[in-house]
């Protein structure tokens, strides 16, 4: 390749990956998430990474994708941005080679075992893939100078990757407004951080991984989703020692990087934005977990050591953080103030416009479905333990699911929140109730 090609931003780097792919093999057909087959069977899946300011990129290899790959025809295929010799590097491995390596060197994969991380960069004039030793300059298929930021056109007729998720998509998913994305996504750029709280079933967790695809633009490969619990701790989520089997003698007890330090590390010298979300967030002790990002998530032009490597480490800008938090057990209570500080609260109720958004888009499978939701809800008198829509906004909802959702689902529920009111269950009950708003209407 001899043009200059424009690789500006993440959507359009993978777009240059995507023609130069083109220009090799044929036509790419998209056939799951990043992964694309030409028509003479070649299987590849492809990302970039850009040069940061220790000479190296960051490139993650999906564990589930690498096992697709695992065949003849099966390559990882990359580019490495170089802004100072103002050229990108066009790559293509064998997974066959990548997945040798790997299982060489035992390599785990890290990101709750999603993927293999690993460095390229320059050593002694050669182009190297990191820790797998493999001299990168040899599976070379092509490479570029790099021209200022131009919008990029796509041929009438052209494939090009589904990176993008549109603001309508997002609405149409979640029955949301444009007022309410305007301002999440103000409140996220505000501050980097914020917390989806609410009763159960609002669709807290949902929302978060849909705003996150929204936020990064499209590219799911940049979100990533863990879930605090009572035993999650610091060395997981930052960093911690781990025992190592060795056939040569003792154990050893590296210090390996937590979910969060490694999600960093991948995001850091990239261009682009990058999300974690921590579902039920208030259900781990944040306190402990979190350890020094208390002070790094408000100062995030500051580094600091870490308690076990003594290795500096910061947050990189590009780094957001979503939150979601469940109020029905009151956690949420044992939030400090420092904590408030750090994020923004978004609170999500049990909201009857939503569900009527949905309604009028897919249909109710009972006339006097808003009814039931309001009629619970007056009942339960409490925002932080309402019904949430989505128990209702399942596609293809009969009636007879309906009475089943509430039976198994609604009712134990407001058993228990009503434990010392037998009377006031029995009049929910889905039989009583339902002769009730019959009769009503």
């Amino acid at each position: 390749m001899n043009d200059a090609i424009d690789v500006s931003n993440f959507s359009k780097a993978r777009q240059a990956i995507f023609d130069h792919l083109q220009d090799r093999h044929g036509e790419l057909t998209q056939v799951g998430n990043s992964l694309y087959e030409a028509e003479d069977g070649y299987q590849c899946l492809f990302t970039y990474a850009t040069k940061n300011e220790q000479g190296l990129g960051w490139l993650a290899l999906r564990h589930n994708a690498m096992k697709q790959l695992d065949h003849p025809r099966g390559y990882f295929a990359f580019a490495f941005i170089d802004q100072d010799m103002g050229k990108v590097f066009f790559l293509e491995v064998p997974m066959k080679a990548l997945s040798q390596q790997i299982e060489a060197l035992e390599m785990t994969p890290g990101l709750s075992g999603n993927r293999y991380s690993f460095n390229i960069g320059w050593r002694d004039d050669q182009l190297y893939l990191g820790r797998l030793n493999l001299v990168a300059e040899s599976y070379v298929t092509g490479e570029a100078a790099i021209q200022p930021a131009a919008d990029h056109e796509v041929p009438e007729g052209e494939v090009q990757p589904k990176l993008d998720y549109t603001l309508e998509q997002f609405l149409a998913d979640t029955y949301l407004t444009r007022e309410d994305l305007g301002e999440l996504n103000a409140l996220l750029k505000d501050k980097q951080q914020m917390i989806l709280y609410g009763p159960p079933g609002t669709g807290k967790t949902y929302v978060a991984q849909k705003f996150a695809r929204y936020f990064v633009g499209g590219d799911e490969d940049r979100v990533q989703i863990v879930q605090f619990h009572p035993s999650y701790s610091y060395e997981e989520f930052i960093e911690g020692i781990r025992p190592e089997a060795r056939d040569d003698g003792p154990p050893s007890y590296p210090v390996r990087p937590g979910i969060f330090c490694e999600f960093c590390e991948e995001a850091r010298g990239q261009e682009g934005r990058f999300v974690m979300i921590i579902d039920e967030i208030n259900r781990g002790n944040i306190a402990k977990i979190f350890g020094e990002l208390m002070f790094l998530l408000e100062y995030r032009d500051r580094s600091v050591p870490l308690a076990y490597s003594g290795r500096y480490f910061s947050i990189p800008n590009n780094v957001y953080l979503i939150g979601t938090m469940n109020t029905a057990d009151r956690s949420i209570a044992l939030v400090d103030f420092a904590l408030r500080r750090r994020f923004h609260f978004v609170h999500f109720g049990a909201d009857r416009d939503i569900l009527d958004r949905w309604v009028q888009a897919n249909g109710a499978p009972v006339p006097y479905l808003l009814d039931l939701f309001d009629a619970v809800n007056r009942a339960i008198d409490d925002r932080d333990y309402e019904i949430g829509f989505s128990y209702f906004m399942k596609a293809g909802l009969t009636e007879a699911d309906l009475r089943r959702v509430w039976r198994f689902s609604i009712e134990p529920y407001l058993e228990e929140y009503f434990f010392d009111n037998r009377a006031k269950v029995d009049e929910l009950r889905w039989d009583v109730l339902v002769s009730r708003l019959r009769a009503e209407t």
